[in-house]
């Protein structure tokens, strides 16, 4: 249910804040929110709805404006894992 309403939901927010905060162990979760085709189709959808302009992400960095091409990269959401499916990418 949650992946058949994304795009309406993404269609009513404002802006998306993508919190990846830093982590102890591990690739940093913004890495690995970078490697999720669910993220990157929440990514999609929301640029879809209203551009590149309201996106921010908020890491060990602060929070920023990504880069256009980070997220260019990542509306090609078939090159991110879909482990329930599967592909583990």
């Amino acid at each position: 249910l949650a992946i058949d309403s994304l795009y309406m939901y993404s269609k009513c927010e404002e802006l998306l804040l993508v919190a990846c905060p830093p982590t102890d162990a591990g690739p940093s979760s913004l890495e690995s929110y970078q490697r999720q085709a669910w993220c990157r189709a929440e990514i999609l959808a929301h640029c879809c709805n209203h551009g590149m302009e309201e996106v921010f992400i908020f890491d060990e960095a602060g929070i920023r404006a990504p880069s256009e091409m980070w997220l260019s990269s990542m509306c090609y959401v078939f090159e991110g894992r879909f482990p329930c499916c599967g592909n583990k990418g």
